[in-house]
C-alpha cells in the first residue's frame, strides 16, 4: 500500500475512533494527492484538521496535514511540529517531543519507550524529530 493510500486509511481510521491522530507528509504523499486534498477528506469525515508548515527529512521545507477527532490533541501536535519544524530539537527536548508525539499518536508508554531507545529514534533524520537533516 502506498503511503496516500495509508493515510487515506488512517483518516477513515480516526473518523471511526480507531486511532487519534494521522500526520501526512506533503513531501511523500504520491499520485498527485496533497495536504490540501486530503484536508478535503478529513473534513468530510469529520474530523478537526490543521495545515502547518515544517521540516521535511531531508531538510525542505514541506507540509504537513495533522487531523484527529479530539480538537486540543490536533492542534497541540500541529504547535509541537511547527515549534520543532522552527527551533530544531536537541537532547531532553527531542525526548520530551518524542514521547508528547508518541502519545497524541496513540502509542503505550512501552512502545513509546522502546522507540525513543532505538537506533532510528536516535539517527532520525527528521529535524523536527531533532535529527540534522542530510
Amino acid at each position: 500500500m502506498d503511503y496516500t493510500s495509508k493515510i487515506i486509511r488512517g483518516l477513515t481510521d480516526a473518523s471511526l475512533f480507531r486511532r487519534p491522530l494521522v500526520i501526512a507528509d506533503s513531501s511523500k504523499l504520491d499520485g498527485g494527492a496533497s495536504v490540501y486534498t486530503l484536508r478535503t477528506t478529513a473534513r468530510e469525515l469529520g474530523l478537526d484538521y490543521h495545515i502547518v508548515g515544517g521540516t521535511g527529512e531531508d531538510g525542505d521545507t514541506t507540509d504537513y496535514l495533522i487531523a484527529g477527532m479530539d480538537e486540543m490533541d490536533v492542534v497541540e501536535a500541529a504547535v509541537m511540529i511547527r515549534s520543532a519544524s522552527m527551533a530544531g530539537v536537541s537532547g531532553g527536548v527531542r525526548d520530551h517531543f518524542q514521547r508528547t508525539m508518541g502519545k497524541l499518536l496513540g502509542y503505550s508508554e512501552e512502545d513509546i519507550d522502546s522507540f525513543i531507545g532505538s537506533d532510528i529514534a536516535q539517527s532520525c533524520a527528521c529535524a523536527c524529530c531533532g535529527g540534522k537533516a542530510q
